[in-house]
C-alpha cells in the first residue's frame, strides 16, 4: 500500500533482518538488511536512521567475514553519528565499537585498542559504568591487550567485564561464561593455570547448559581447559 520509497518499509524491513539474525538465519537476514538500507540511501535528511541501517550491514558483514564492506559500512555510520548525534552519544560509541572489534578480528590489536578506548570512555558517560554495554566493549579492549601481550591489564579488564555481566545477568549467561574463557586464556597465557582451570569449568557449565553441547564455542572452552590440565600435569583428564 506505500511507495517503494517509504520509510515505514525500511523500518520493518530492518526489524525482519533483526530477527532472522537473532534467530541464526544470517543468510536470509542479509536481504532485509540491504532493502532497508537501500530505503534508507533516499531519505539522507534522516542521516540517524541511514546510520543504524549501515551498522546493522556492517554487523552482517563482520560476522561472515567480509570484513572490507564491514569496516566501509560501520565508517560511515560512525562518519554520520559524529555529525548528528556528537561524539559523545552511545551510538556513536557502538559504532567505534564495533571497529574496534573488526581490527581485532583483522589481526590489528594495536589499531583496535585507541578505538574501543575511545568507545569505552563514551560508553561510560552514556550508560554509567555497570551497563552490560561497557562490559562488552571491556571485554573487547582486553582481548587486543592480551594479543599485544599487556596480560596484567588485560586481566584486570576482564575481571572488571566479568563483574558488571554477572551483576547484570548471573552465573548462567553466555556473556559471562565468555568472559570466564577468556579470563581464563589470560591467566594461562600468564602462567597461572591453577587460577584458569576453574574458570574454564565454570565456563563450560555455562555453555552446556545454555547452548548445549553442540556449541562450537563448548569446543574452544573444552580445549582451552585440556591446555590448562596438561599445564597442571592431570593429563589423563586432559
Amino acid at each position: 500500500r506505500l511507495a517503494a520509497d517509504d520509510v515505514r518499509i525500511a523500518e520493518v524491513q530492518l526489524r525482519m533482518g533483526s530477527l532472522a539474525w537473532a534467530t541464526g538465519r544470517y543468510k536470509e537476514a542479509e536481504p532485509h538488511y540491504r532493502k532497508a538500507l537501500e530505503v534508507r540511501r533516499q531519505h539522507p535528511e534522516q542521516a540517524a536512521e541511514l546510520a543504524r541501517a549501515l551498522d546493522a550491514m556492517g554487523a552482517l558483514a563482520h560476522m561472515r567475514g567480509q570484513h572490507d564492506e564491514a569496516r566501509s559500512h560501520y565508517r560511515e555510520a560512525l562518519d554520520l553519528r559524529r555529525r548528528v548525534l556528537g561524539t559523545q552519544h552511545r551510538l556513536t560509541a557502538d559504532t567505534l565499537g564495533n571497529l574496534g572489534a573488526l581490527a581485532y578480528d583483522q589481526g590489528d590489536p594495536g589499531a583496535a585498542i585507541p578505538l574501543l578506548t575511545e568507545a569505552l570512555a563514551a560508553q561510560r558517560v552514556a550508560v554509567g559504568g555497570d551497563s552490560p554495554v561497557v562490559a562488552k566493549t571491556l571485554n573487547n579492549l582486553a582481548l587486543a591487550q592480551a594479543a599485544l601481550g599487556q596480560r596484567e591489564a588485560a586481566r584486570r579488564v576482564l575481571e572488571e567485564a566479568l563483574a558488571i555481566n554477572r551483576k547484570a545477568f548471573g552465573e548462567q549467561h553466555v556473556r559471562v561464561a565468555g568472559n570466564l574463557n577468556n579470563l581464563g586464556l589470560v591467566q594461562l597465557d600468564d602462567g597461572d593455570a591453577a587460577a584458569a582451570e576453574p574458570n574454564f569449568v565454570a565456563a563450560i557449565a555455562a555453555m552446556e547448559a545454555l547452548a548445549g553441547a553442540d556449541d562450537p564455542q563448548l569446543g574452544f572452552a573444552l580445549n582451552n581447559r585440556a591446555r590448562a590440565l596438561l599445564e597442571l600435569g592431570r593429563r589423563d583428564e586432559a
